[in-house]
């Protein structure tokens, strides 16, 4: 029996049951495995945005949160929200549970100002019926056999903390070295991935405990005591073996991503487009990219995600009415549906709008929008 079918919000003294009961059934009951893989939403500190329905025992029976976060595009900044460990008991499926936790966790980040939310799955039909919808792009990168092969310099030490640095030759001039991240350089690391033209904004001690996550391995390049790249592969329970974060000069971080496949850490190499210049150095190494969805989303204001896209003078607007947005400009009004609008806002409009209306956009829209591994729910 339910003590309510409505979610509510877990009170301080439930969290840790929460907690444990999701382990139970996201990670073969190992405790505290979602806290060491999410240390934003599911660590310390964290925990805001979950909504549960309870049983009249007081046993969670189904679960989803949310987590509201701001993405800089280019010089935009971008209010946005991701829903994540979705999950219900198995002797209370069927009854609409965990669909009513995912309506609440999307409520809570519509009230604070998300323009859209997001998620990651498998399920897309049961996501559908909740109005998610696949949209935008990204690249699943397999390394072949040899990419990874010896070069001049490369050295052959196993990856572990503190293990020996392997030379990676001349790179502009310089000679660099491959290791394994430390502790110190965290700071560094921070500062690369800020510099990146598409990101979360984070703060300043996530990646230090993102690095920390179960099977996760981060490579770094350096050249003269200095930090020049970065490359993460692995996260948990997922991305095994995948390359889903980097930062600092592509050349280096495709040197990073050669000592993970060399090493056994890394067989595939995720990234959204079209990957600030790693793309073309992981080509011409002969890797071969495979295009995907990037994610399933729901607009939750389309207006406020185009005001904070777009500058005030493109005279350009969106009416929400309902299933339909009315996107207005000087060449007229077009009606979109909600598949048409994401393609606006993921992939820049390519299939549905005008092309003289689309070429005028194509110098104000920012880059395609896409998060990265580290930041995933």
């Amino acid at each position: 029996m339910l003590a309510s079918p409505r979610p509510r919000r877990p009170g301080p003294g439930e969290i840790a049951e929460l907690h444990a009961w999701l382990d139970d059934g996201l990670r073969d009951g190992e405790r505290g495995r979602l806290a060491a893989e999410y240390p934003l939403t599911m660590g310390a500190g964290g925990s805001r945005g979950h909504f549960a329905v309870y049983s009249e025992t007081g046993r969670p029976v189904a679960h989803a949160m949310g987590h509201g976060f701001v993405a800089s595009v280019g010089r935009r900044s971008l209010p946005l929200g991701m829903i994540g460990n979705v999950y219900t008991e198995p002797t209370h499926r069927g009854r609409g549970l965990a669909s009513a936790c995912v309506e609440a966790s999307v409520e809570e980040l519509r009230r604070a100002g998300a323009g859209a939310a997001m998620l990651w799955t498998d399920q897309h039909d049961w996501y559908r019926r909740m109005g998610f919808l696949p949209a935008g792009r990204e690249w699943i990168w397999q390394l072949p056999p040899g990419f990874g092969s010896a070069e001049p310099g490369f050295g052959s030490a196993e990856p572990g903390f503190g293990s020996a640095k392997p030379g990676f030759g001349s790179l502009d001039g310089m000679r660099g070295e491959v290791r394994l991240a430390e502790d110190a350089d965290m700071e560094p690391l921070d500062r690369l991935y800020d510099a990146r033209t598409v990101r979360v904004h984070r703060p300043w001690s996530a990646l230090r405990r993102f690095c920390a996550a179960p099977h996760t391995t981060v490579a770094v390049a350096e050249c003269h005591g200095q930090v020049r790249a970065y490359v993460a592969a692995g996260r948990g329970s997922d991305l095994a073996g995948v390359v889903h974060e980097w930062g600092g000069d592509p050349a280096m971080a495709a040197r990073c991503i050669q000592w993970l496949q060399r090493h056994g850490k890394a067989h595939a190499v995720l990234s959204g487009p079209p990957v600030e210049g790693l793309g073309k150095v992981l080509a011409d190494l002969g890797a071969e990219p495979t295009d995907g969805i990037f994610a399933l989303v729901r607009i939750l204001d389309a207006q406020r995600l185009w005001h904070c896209m777009t500058p005030s003078d493109t005279r350009v607007s969106f009416r929400d009415e309902g299933a339909t947005l009315r996107f207005c400009s000087p060449e007229g009004e077009q009606s979109l549906s909600q598949e048409e609008a994401l393609d606006l806002f993921f992939n820049r409009g390519a299939d549905v709008l005008r092309d003289s209306l689309r070429h005028r956009l194509d110098d104000v829209l920012p880059w395609p929008l896409y998060v990265w591994g580290f930041d995933s729910i």
